[in-house]
């Protein structure tokens, strides 16, 4: 865990949170591979953390690219970002509804 403490929160705020969480991550999904148009890179995700967390890094995602693995909270652009490879014909928002 890399954000810090659970947070205390009611339920619909947990709802809340982990759909913004769910549209965060986007499409990504562990085993996946996707273009990151921020850090223009290629990434294979390894990991997917999405918390919630208490402090500035409510979820993260690990990747690994060609400069090793690393971890960030940046959030899915679908203007710039693009799916590589999807492991699965899944939808992303069931982690969201699996937390309500």
């Amino acid at each position: 865990m890399h954000g810090g403490k659970g947070l205390e929160m009611d339920d619909k705020d947990l709802q809340v949170l982990a759909v913004w969480i769910a549209t965060a991550i986007g499409p990504r999904m562990v085993g996946g591979r996707y273009y990151d148009g921020y850090w223009g890179t290629e990434d294979e995700v390894l990991d997917i953390d999405r918390g919630p967390h208490e402090g500035w890094l409510p979820w993260t995602i690990t990747v690994r690219d060609e400069h090793g693995e690393r971890w960030h909270c940046t959030a899915w652009d679908p203007q710039r970002d693009k799916v590589v490879f999807q492991p699965a014909d899944t939808d992303p928002m069931d982690a969201a509804r699996e937390t309500s």
